[in-house]
């Protein structure tokens, strides 16, 4: 009966990964949607809650934040941002911000 619960438990790891690595793959990057080169896009703004993508870590513990300040480059582009969570305030590439739906 012990083996019944290792491979019950085996199933059910397996579930969850699958699960976090279709969220990653198909939900988020629909929330950090990129347009072509030749239209403009709306870049990142101050006050957009935004969730920071991190490696280390599984997307249920990435953390919420809030966009204070933003970096324009040499040619106008955003390209950082600096975000405010919880723990603290971190500076950001764009790439690594997905902002929420709802903004």
């Amino acid at each position: 009966m012990s083996t019944n619960l290792v491979t019950r438990k085996e199933l059910l790891d397996q579930i969850l990964q699958t699960y976090w690595k279709r969220w990653h793959m198909e939900y988020l990057h629909n929330l950090q949607v990129r347009q072509k080169w030749n239209k403009p896009s709306s870049p990142i703004k101050v006050g957009t809650v935004v969730v920071l993508r991190t490696d280390n870590t599984p997307p249920l513990h990435w953390p919420l934040g809030v966009v204070q300040e933003v970096f324009p480059g040499k040619d106008g582009i955003v390209r950082v941002a600096s975000v405010k969570t919880p723990n603290g305030l971190y500076k950001r590439p764009i790439v690594r911000l997905c902002p929420l739906p709802n903004q």
